[in-house]
């Protein structure tokens, strides 16, 4: 029988030393990640969202009874929006905002009004500066006169 390598003295102490370590660095990789970038964060005025929230659901039940489609792109460090009403024309004459946010954050980024193309009907836009590529959530608000367009568009951002 031949003698093993490391002698069982040292193998099977070191095994559980490693282990061990495994389990502490483990530990430590979970901590790292829980706290650092795109953690879960806070709202910060959850309780007031929470008491509008009919008002909200109101207010998002007649954009739907209302029929504008939205479509979003981000074209050379520009949000582009056109805006379609249930036939498919161009809405022009609206005041359209947008707000960007990254789905796993408490605190949008500041909301940009976009401004009307002249060249295209129904086509809105603004430059945007997001602070990173990845996943992002643009909230946007259309209004004309009494009529009010929401809708939330997810759209993943590369630089």
């Amino acid at each position: 029988m031949s003698k093993p390598l490391i002698p069982p003295h040292i193998s099977w102490p070191a095994f559980i030393i490693a282990l061990l370590g495994m389990s502490v660095a483990g530990g430590v990789w979970s901590v790292i990640k829980a706290n650092g970038f795109g953690k879960a964060e806070v709202v910060s005025d959850y309780h007031q969202q929470a008491l509008d929230f009919n008002t909200h659901l109101a207010e998002q039940t007649a954009s739907n009874m209302l029929g504008w489609q939205s479509t979003l792109d981000i074209e050379a460090g520009n949000v582009v929006v056109k805006l379609t009403d249930r036939e498919g024309a161009p809405v022009f004459d609206a005041t359209v905002l947008v707000t960007p946010a990254r789905p796993e954050s408490a605190a949008p980024e500041s909301t940009l009004t976009l401004i009307p193309s002249p060249d295209v009907r129904g086509q809105y836009s603004a430059p945007v500066l997001l602070s990173r590529p990845g996943r992002w959530r643009f909230a946007v608000r259309a209004e004309r006169a009494d009529d009010v367009h929401l809708a939330d568009l997810r759209r993943d951002v590369r630089f």
